[in-house]
C-alpha cells in the first residue's frame, strides 16, 4: 500500500465500507492460516515465482489498492476484485503483497520468501 502511495497511487481506505464481499480481508486470529484464494496473472513477476494462476493466502488488511501509482500493475486479485499484488515494471524484484508471506504457510509464501533472498544477495 505504501509504495503504490508513494508513486500517485491511491487506497481503498476501508474495504468493507466501499464495497460488498463474502471475503473477509481482514481475518479473524489465528493469521498464520490461509484464509482465501486470490489469481495471478500469468505474465507476472508473482506467476513467475509462485507458477500458479490461484493461490491460498492469509489476509490482514482492510484497505486496498485503488489506483494504481506510476509503474506500477496489478498481478493478481481476490474474486471480489480487490487487488492483491503490485508489481513495479521497471523494478528488477519491487512487490507489494496484501498477504504476510513471512509466515510460509504455504509453498508458494516459501517461493516468494526464497526468491526476494536470491535477489537481494
Amino acid at each position: 500500500q505504501l509504495m503504490n502511495v508513494a508513486s500517485g497511487g491511491s487506497l481503498i481506505q476501508d474495504i468493507n465500507q466501499s464495497i460488498q464481499t463474502s471475503i473477509h480481508h481482514e481475518q479473524q486470529n489465528p493469521r498464520n492460516k490461509v484464509s482465501h484464494e486470490i489469481t495471478i496473472l500469468r505474465n507476472s513477476k508473482l506467476y513467475n515465482i509462485v507458477k500458479r494462476e490461484k493461490i491460498k493466502v492469509n489476509s490482514a488488511h482492510h484497505q486496498s489498492v485503488y489506483n494504481l501509482g506510476k509503474d506500477f500493475v496489478s498481478s493478481a486479485s481476490a474474486s471480489d476484485g480487490i487487488i492483491e499484488a503490485i508489481e513495479h515494471v521497471k523494478h528488477p524484484w519491487c512487490l507489494g503483497l496484501q498477504w504476510h508471506p513471512e509466515f510460509l504457510i504455504t509453498k508458494a509464501d516459501i517461493a516468494i520468501i526464497k526468491d526476494f533472498i536470491f535477489h537481494a544477495k
